[in-house]
């Protein structure tokens, strides 16, 4: 068996794939504020979307959100969660899940944008309303 062949084939391969995967994006420090029905929103989830990517969420806590997101332009989502009991199955114990309370023109329609930079301030202000 000819092993420097093998040998140069790993590391020509390696060369060609690189070594430790993707280099990780530049991010920028997200943060701002969320109003629903103009009073700070008390808790949800901010989604900043982008197609063929997994969404970065960050957490609305007393209508304030900050976070980091990769540089990009996103799709802005905005949600707020009740919880509802899910009827079980006989013989099974109920279950709590949560339901996005806010219409879908904030979430799954939304027409909102948001251009996240690594230099520069990435302060956002967003408002929802129930109705």
């Amino acid at each position: 068996m000819n092993y420097g062949r093998y040998f140069s084939l790993v590391v020509i391969t390696g060369m060609i794939l690189g070594c430790g995967g993707k280099p990780e994006e530049p991010t920028g420090t997200v943060s701002g504020s969320v109003t629903l029905d103009d009073k700070p929103m008390p808790e949800g989830e901010v989604a900043f979307a982008r197609p063929g990517r997994a969404s970065t969420i960050l957490e609305v806590k007393d209508g304030s959100f900050s976070g980091q997101v990769p540089e990009g332009t996103y799709r802005v989502e905005i949600y707020m969660y009740e919880e509802v009991e899910v009827v079980p199955m006989e013989g099974e114990a109920p279950i709590i899940d949560r339901r996005n309370v806010l219409p879908s023109k904030y979430n799954l329609e939304s027409q909102e944008q948001a251009e996240i930079s690594a230099a520069g301030s990435n302060s956002f202000e967003f408002s929802a309303s129930t109705k």
